[in-house]
Formats: C-alpha cells, structure tokens, sequence
C-alpha cells in the first residue's frame, strides 16, 4: 500500500479524534475497503494503524461484512511475516479494525520506483527476491494453516519494513476454506481478486478457489519482482483474464537473463495451470531456502524467518536505496529446518528466540535453523505469568522435546483497584469485598465487579519490574470474559472454563427473586466469597435464569470434576435435561452450583 503524505487536520474530521482508546493523528492511506489512518492507543501506549470503512456505494451492509471479515480473518493468523490486527469495533457506526505499525512501503510501490527510475520494468535482484519471497511464502503457509485462503496475493498486498523483511496485509477478501457461503459477500461466481495476479480457477470457477489460487498469484508476484511486469498485460481486464486460463506465460529468462534457472523452475511450478499441479507455501519456502526444486517432495518442516511490519511513512529517497542496495551475503540463503517441540503442563505459551519478537508455540513445533539457540518461554494465561529460560542445541532435519519447567516472577507486593462495591472477581475467581486486590506476581490479572445489572470489567498488567498498567475495561449486559470464567487450578495447569458461584452472589440474586433462605444460610454470610452450599432448586432455578444466557450448568460428565475438586453435591442437567444432584444420597435436594459457558 502507497504511503501518502499525512492530512491536514482540517481536511479530515477524523484527525485528532478518539476512537476507543485510540487517538487519531494523521492519514495514511486509502484503499477499496477502507482509509488507513497513524494513531496512538493511549493505554497501551503505543503507535498503531487504524483501518476504517470508507465510503460504500451499493450494499452498506455487504461492505460491513466484509470489512469485519478481514479483521476477524486476520486475527486468525498470528506469524511474523502477516499484518496482526489486534482488535476491532465501531465507532460513530463505522466498523474499524486496530493494526500493528512500522515503518516500510508496499512491495508494489517499491517495484514501481525502480520501473520510474529506470524508464522501463525492472526487476529485484535474484538474491533480493529470494530473501523477500521466502518471508511471504512462510506468512501464507500460516494463512492456509488457520484454514483461510487470503485470494488477493499481489506486490500491492504485500508490506516491506524499513529492515526489508516482507509482511503480507490486507485479508479483505479472505475466506474461510470450510466457509464457501462467504462468497455470497463477493456476489455469487463473482472473480475475486487482481486480474493481473487471478489464478485461472478464481476467474473460470470462483466458488471451488482453495490455497492453490493464493500459490499462482505468489507466482505472478515471484515474476513481476524478477522481471519488472506481471507475466500477461492487456488493455483490458479480459483480455489478461482469458491469458491466465489459455496461454502460457513468457519464458522469464527473456526479460530476467540472471534469474536462476531452478528459480525459474520454482516460478513455472506456481504457474501451473492446474491448481493440482502447484506446490503448497511451505514447498515453495523450502524450495527457496534451499535454492532448488524437488516437486512432489512432501515435508513439514520450516525454515526460520524475521518479523517485518505495516508499511507507515513516506515515500522518500531511502526507496531506492533499499531496492538497489544487495543485501549482506548471510541473507540471501536460509538454514536448513529443524524443529523444537516444547512440553510444559501449562497453557497459553509464547517463546522467544534470541531476544526476537515473542510468538506462539505451534503445536507442530517451532521451526528453527540447526545449532545453539537461546530461548525465553512464558505462560500468558490469566493471573500469575510463569516464565523460563535456557540454551537448546538442534540437529538439522531432527526434532527435540525440551520441557520446560515455568516458574512464577515475585514483584514487590502492590494494590490493583477496581472501583465500586460487593464481590470482587479476580481471573474467574471471587475474592472478598475490598475495593482493591493485592499482587506480588508478574501477570495479567482481569478484575470484575457487578454494578447494579452490569458487569464491569478492568485488566491489570503486572510487568517483571513490578510496573502495573491498566490495558482495558469494559462493561458487559452478564457476567463474562477472563474475570468471570476461571480456567486454571492454583497451580496455572489449564482447567475447562467455569464459575464457583459463591455465597455473595447466590445472596444477591435469592433477595431480587424474593425466595425463602436454606437452612444454615446466615452461616455462610462469615465467609461470602466462598462456595455457596445447600443451594435448593428454586434458588438454582433462579441463578440460572439470571445468569443465562451466558452460563449454563455443567453435564453429569463435568460435574463429576467439579464435584470431586469442591467436595461437595453438585448441582449438573442430566440427559433429560433435567436439574440433577451429584455426589450424595438419594434424599439429598440441595448441594453446590458451577456454571460454565453456554454454547453459544
């Protein structure tokens, strides 16, 4: 995406406002879905993009659709070498999606200075595509991983930081493989995608497109940086569209002399008319890692890559010294693959190598080149955050298992508040009454109260220096969200989400319904945060109903763990759909409630 000058604040009203946490500072951009705009998230406090829907001609709901698409495809796909949206929402009704941002240009924009520079098409040195293309094939190996076919791979899609490492952007066409409806948001046998770039299937058949069209349009991309144009030009879009079905492309040699002939190859491979003939991202990954082809190879290994970013600022003279400049010789060849698996009984881990940016564990493996490496992994769940560091040697081809064994981080003990009154809820957990919790951990500690009908939420930071920093709140119509929903034992091992409702809770809800009290029900008033016991089915029923639909009780499969961890009978809705108690006599009617989340 071309990066224009910032807007005059007065050309755009939407310069200098808040939209959620994030204030608005300058325009980017515009594109066919949307206008890009720098701001700054004010409780993170850090620079982001900011993508709102422009204006729509035609079908305003349809658009909507398909702009909230991009972020929810997006947000799908966490990988170094793909554009993370890292939330969205409407503001003033206009749907808007949250970006991460750095410095760079489009690769197409790029392309287009050397081609102005030169007065002709130019393409990228062999050495320079090679490091760019294995970044890109890598992010669409792990499109296609999360089960989505991004069907608009084109030099503009794709993002370039100022440390020349690639960035694929833009999912606003995305689908779901396993979601062909979505294609009535494109109008039904509607081409999808950029007739320079269109694989043959996505112009002769567009409902039947899967990962195989996002390959050819990789190899239209691959022979425009090595030659300087896509391979079929027209004067009009049908014309270029009845090429990528019938014709063969132009030997690239002709108009790239110094392209490698298993480069060649490689970009041939792509071009394969037949979507069945083509190789998947991660072949052609290792086909450009290695620097040769083997068709029909099937492996599963990765190779190691470096983050890159969302293009941002200005066009200027360092452009041209980027695309002309070689890089160092190290870059242009990448390490043969081995893989790292990690054992930990927690959940929710990110790991580190070298001090590079922190990412999710695959749960194939983490893909990293043979040798001594340094990694840092942590649990992120909610509360304490356990963290663990050492050395690991790989072979190159081989797999190691490394358990990792994740401690707490101690910080000087401080108060997190939580405004308002009643039963404090800290990471699915009822507390005590105090207006602040107490944390002498590292973590992320989600704090919740109920005012009045409300559920109000804040999330608390605790970093490792012991700096705490609120990093979002929210009120919701029903309890819900990391503060309701408990779902680690007191050791951080995963548990299925669920709620213990306590004594304060079943108190309140008994009094708006009006119901008599259970025997020895005072009793428990000494101890509010605590489970509620002796629950009778009129209260029960009456829990239910205010907690619904957001909370149901557990089966009779579920409630046997919950019952044998509380020690206690235990409410559950056995295959009649009936309420039920478990773990006592046949004459008991009363015992404990656990709710857990209600499909939704």
């Amino acid at each position: 995406m071309a990066t224009p000058a910032p807007a005059a604040a007065g050309s755009d009203p939407l310069i200098g406002a808040l939209i959620g946490a994030i204030r608005i500072h300058a325009r980017l951009g515009a594109g066919a879905m949307g206008v890009v705009y720098r701001g700054r998230h004010e409780v993170l406090n850090r620079a982001v993009a900011v993508k709102v829907l422009g204006a729509v001609h035609g079908d305003a709901e349809r658009a909507r659709q398909r702009f909230l698409r991009e972020g929810q495809a997006a947000a799908k796909v966490s990988h170094p070498h793909v554009v993370q949206v890292l939330e969205a929402g409407f503001w003033n009704g206009q749907p808007y999606l949250v970006m991460e941002l750095v410095n760079g240009h489009s690769l197409g924009r790029l392309l287009d200075v050397l081609a102005e520079r030169a007065g002709k098409p130019v393409g990228l040195p062999a050495e320079q595509v090679v490091r760019l293309a294995t970044g890109i094939a890598l992010g669409l190996h792990a499109i296609h991983q999360a089960g989505i076919v991004h069907r608009d791979i084109k030099p503009d899609n794709i993002l370039v930081a100022e440390d020349r490492t690639p960035k694929i952007a833009d999912l606003g066409l995305a689908k779901e493989v396993a979601a062909p409806e979505e294609l009535r948001l494109t109008g039904t046998g509607m081409v999808v995608g950029t007739p320079l770039y269109c694989a043959p299937e996505a112009i002769s058949d567009p409902q039947s497109i899967g990962p195989a069209a996002d390959i050819y349009s990789f190899g239209v991309t691959l022979f425009h940086m090595l030659s300087g144009r896509p391979p079929f030009q027209g004067d009009h879009a049908y014309s270029v569209m009845r090429a990528h079905i019938e014709d063969r492309p132009p030997p690239l040699r002709a108009l790239a002399p110094e392209t490698p002939p298993w480069l060649v190859e490689l970009v041939e491979w792509c071009l394969e008319k037949d979507p069945r003939r083509r190789p998947t991202a991660l072949q052609v990954a290792e086909a450009l890692a290695q620097g040769r082809v083997r068709r029909g190879l099937r492996r599963a290994g990765l190779v190691a890559v470096a983050a890159a970013g969302l293009a941002a600022s200005a066009l200027g003279a360092a452009v041209a010294w980027w695309a002309l400049r070689a890089p160092p010789s190290s870059a242009a060849v990448v390490a043969p693959s081995a893989t790292l698996r990690l054992e930990s009984p927690y959940s929710e881990l990110r790991v580190r190598v070298a001090g590079g940016p922190w990412q999710p564990v695959p749960e194939a493996g983490l893909a990293l080149p043979p040798g001594r490496h340094r990694l840092e992994v942590r649990s992120e769940q909610p509360g304490p955050w356990r963290r663990w560091q050492g050395d690991c040697e790989l072979v190159a081809g081989g797999t190691a298992v490394l358990a990792v064994d994740l401690v707490e981080v101690p910080v000087p003990e401080l108060r997190l508040a939580m405004p308002g009154s009643g039963m404090l809820y800290v990471a699915g957990e009822a507390v005590g009454l105090e207006s602040a919790f107490s944390v002498a951990r590292a973590g992320r500690w989600p704090l919740a109260r109920w005012e009045g009908p409300l559920w109000r939420t804040r999330t608390w930071e605790v970093d490792e220096q012991g700096q705490a920093r609120l990093v979002a709140e929210a009120t919701l119509p029903q309890p819900d969200g990391e503060a309701r929903w408990k779902r680690s034992d007191r050791d951080g091992r995963p548990l299925p989400p669920h709620h213990i409702v306590c004594w304060w809770e079943a108190e309140r809800i008994r009094r708006e319904a009006g119901l008599l009290e259970p025997p020895g029900w005072q009793e428990q008033a000494l101890r509010p945060a605590q489970p509620a016991l002796r629950l009778r089915l009129d209260l029960v029923e009456a829990i239910l109903a205010r907690l619904a639909p957001v909370a149901a009780p557990p089966d009779r499969s579920a409630a046997l763990g919950f019952s044998a961890g509380l020690k206690q009978p235990l409410w559950y809705r056995d295959g009649r759909g009936q309420l039920a108690v478990l773990g006592g006599s046949s004459g008991i009617t009363s015992g404990a409630l656990v709710v857990v989340p209600a499909p939704r």
